[in-house]
């Protein structure tokens, strides 16, 4: 086949998926190659020399697989990982990768870049001033980092709650909590969920200071909090936290398929000041790699990734366990009970087939 599998010594598998689905986003590797630390072994030193290896078709009938030791080895020196006999989460290991690699990034000031200089932000009435300069020190350019905003609306005399709350992210956590009252038969779509995640939750008895001036008295009301995108990341992970509580306290998987597309268009999920036709033809994502949690429990199990992978010109799917990597079909991949879902950007020379290829 060519493509090379990860080697699990064991309790691995999350690390193993991690890297292979990191690896699958062409704007993460080429970021990561153009933003190592050349002088230790650091995170990123790691990821580019297995990233080289992973991305070599061989023809040979056998080979060794590869290993993840010395990206495991470098979180462990230099960001504060401890080694662990156990099984860990995937997302978790996919956020301190990232926060690792943009930590080693920042040694060198040049390689900070606030804003998509496409999306020419004005801030002076939608965001407060005095989160720009905290901005300045958090958001790097790495292909997973998004600006999104927390916005409070009264739900009474219709007046947005000043300051907002502006937070950067590297991935859309979704938390289908109505959905454990569903049989596990019944199947979601992801886009729903992002919807629901984004309109956010209804707030009761909460102070509004614009109905309180207007009566001459302190006046609660009901107010929606929602959720907005102020800056697109070129890389987009959706999470999909599966855990719930049952009735005695026990943690519970929810084992329901969530229908999700090849293309996904973010642009119903930015903020109203981006809300322009021109731009929403920017903000079309293709799936790139999915991986899945198998097992009935959320304390054991194993994990695998369905990857993307170019071969002959041509696009193929691929499963992973691990050491075992089988071509599959798209079909197989969107038949999938994902825990994660990684998309990537693309722009309007490379999307003029996604709206009549989305599935």
């Amino acid at each position: 086949m060519g493509f090379r599998g990860l080697h699990n010594p064991g309790n691995w598998c999350f690390l193993n998926s991690a890297v292979q689905a990191i690896s699958s986003t062409k704007t993460t590797v080429s970021w990561i190659e153009s933003h190592e630390e050349p002088t230790s072994r650091s995170v990123g030193r790691s990821l580019k020399e297995l990233f080289d290896q992973l991305r070599k078709p061989s023809s040979d009938a056998y080979f060794e697989p590869l290993s993840c030791v010395d990206v495991l080895n470098s979180l462990v020196l230099n960001h504060g990982w401890s080694r662990s006999c156990h099984q860990q989460d995937v997302h978790e290991a996919l956020i301190l990768i990232f926060d690792a690699v943009i930590e080693e990034s920042r040694k060198n000031a040049a390689n900070l870049n606030i804003f998509d200089s496409s999306l020419n932000m004005d801030c002076s009435n939608e965001v407060p001033r005095f989160a720009i300069k905290r901005w300045k020190s958090r958001l790097s350019n790495f292909p997973f980092s998004s600006l999104s905003v927390s916005i409070m609306k009264c739900l009474k005399c219709n007046v947005v709650r000043k300051p907002n709350k502006v937070e950067v992210a590297h991935s859309i956590s979704m938390y289908p909590a109505f959905a454990q009252t569903l049989p596990s038969s019944h199947v979601l779509n992801v886009e729903d969920l992002l919807k629901r995640h984004f309109d956010g939750e209804l707030l009761t008895d909460v102070n509004c200071e614009m109905c309180s001036v207007s009566a001459g008295v302190l006046v609660n009301t009901s107010q929606r909090r929602s959720f907005r995108i102020l800056r697109p990341p070129n890389c987009l992970m959706l999470h999909l936290n599966r855990t719930y509580w049952s009735a005695f306290g026990e943690p519970q998987k929810l084992a329901n398929y969530v229908k999700f597309p090849i293309y996904l268009n973010i642009f119903p999920y930015m903020h109203d000041y981006f809300k322009i036709p021109s731009f929403s033809s920017n903000l079309w994502y293709k799936l790139c790699s999915v991986i899945v949690h198998l097992g009935d429990s959320n304390d054991f199990g194993h994990y695998i990734v369905y990857k993307r992978v170019e071969m002959k010109g041509k696009e193929k799917w691929i499963c992973i366990s691990d050491e075992n990597v089988e071509f599959c079909s798209a079909e197989t991949v969107l038949n999938a009970c994902f825990y994660i879902l990684i998309y990537e950007r693309i722009f309007k020379s490379d999307n003029k087939g996604a709206k009549c290829s989305k599935l």
